[in-house]
């Protein structure tokens, strides 16, 4: 594999996670309707056990 082909793959892995993560986070803020302050400190937590499933 050469230097820009790699960069293609990686550039795509990272803009999947950050499409991932947003959504989840979007769902999240949908789901609770609110945003509050402790907003992060809920999501952190509700990641771990969504990804093992």
């Amino acid at each position: 594999m050469d230097k820009k082909t790699k960069r293609k793959i990686i550039i795509g892995i990272l803009t999947a996670a950050l499409l991932l993560t947003g959504g989840m986070l979007a769902m999240i803020a949908i789901h609770e309707k609110i945003a509050p302050a402790g907003m992060m400190e809920k999501t952190t937590r509700l990641q771990i056990p969504s990804v093992s499933q």
